[in-house]
């Protein structure tokens, strides 16, 4: 059995989920120790625009392919 993973265009997705999640990091580093306050919820948000660009880069890529 061979398994193999070819460098393609499934490198732009990925690259955009981690460039996503990546700055949503560094946007949030600041907010503190503030669990379920207003910092926690922007922190949140953060995050959720990340999840949906991710999403959204991964479905183009499974549509296209």
């Amino acid at each position: 059995m061979t398994f193999t993973v070819d460098f393609g265009w499934w490198l732009v997705p990925a690259v955009i989920t981690l460039l996503s999640f990546g700055i949503a990091a560094f946007m949030s580093r600041d907010m503190g120790d503030d669990r379920f306050g207003a910092g926690a919820v922007i922190m949140f948000g953060f995050y959720l625009m990340a999840s949906v660009a991710s999403l959204a880069a991964w479905l183009v890529w499974a549509l296209a392919a």
